[in-house]
């Protein structure tokens, strides 16, 4: 998913929100309407509350900001909205881009609600931090349905990419009750055997314990392919 609009968090009230700043959306929304009179009329117009939907502040030249700092004038006033308000300001602006940018920010949430299901503590996430991890998530996911890997593999391969992002894993199960199978190549190698594989293949056909089995290419060509799988618990 591509970042349209950056996201960030600001409290409001007694609680973090993820936010977005009203003049990028203004920006990204291609309003023609300046900028100040376009959000105190939307603010005015719809009855949005500040502290619940949206917080100001005060951004000085000098790049300090501050809530309670005089204006003079030559600063600017930033406004911050919540998701559900930005998303209510796109809707109003009844065009493809609105639409487009609303959509944006229900898939952003449905992005949060993924994580929280998964108890990644996302609170201290930049926004930039955030969308890398949802992307390499969403990475995972996709190489797992394709791959079709085993249980103990999708196990190993989540662990791995949340230890490189920097989450704790102490929710994942330590082990997986599947049962693995063994090449014999691996299994006299295992156990320190000095017989070849070719050997113990022959004499395992010999006393009927390996099969020959035929299969069908995409070419349609018939091939013969000696298998044997052995399944063990518990093999350290």
């Amino acid at each position: 998913m591509i970042e349209l609009i950056k996201i960030s968090q600001a409290k409001m009230g007694n609680e973090e929100q993820y936010v977005v700043s009203a003049r990028d959306l203004h920006e990204k929304l291609a309003v023609k309407r300046d900028f100040s009179n376009w959000i105190k009329g939307r603010i005015e117009k719809y009855g949005f509350l500040e502290n619940e939907d949206f917080v100001k502040l005060t951004v000085r030249q000098n790049g300090r900001s501050g809530n309670h700092g005089l204006f003079d004038g030559s600063d600017k006033i930033e406004y911050f909205l919540t998701l559900d308000m930005a998303k209510e300001l796109a809707m109003i602006e009844n065009n493809k881009i609105g639409r487009s940018i609303r959509k944006y920010f229900i898939e952003v949430e449905k992005r949060y609600r993924e994580l929280r299901k998964t108890e990644i503590d996302t609170s201290s996430f930049s926004s930039e931090k955030l969308l890398d991890v949802q992307k390499t998530l969403l990475g995972l996911e996709t190489a797992i349905k394709i791959l079709k890997v085993s249980e103990a593999s999708k196990l190993l391969m989540t662990e791995t990419i949340y230890r490189e992002l920097g989450i704790k894993t102490d929710f994942l199960p330590k082990y997986s009750d599947e049962q693995h199978t063994y090449s014999l190549t691996h299994l006299l190698k295992k156990f320190g055997s000095k017989l070849s594989a070719q050997k113990v293949n022959q004499k395992l056909l010999e006393i009927g314990i390996l099969e020959i089995k035929t299969r069908t290419s995409r070419q349609k060509k018939e091939t013969s392919q000696m298998l044997l799988e052995i399944e063990f618990n518990n093999i350290e």
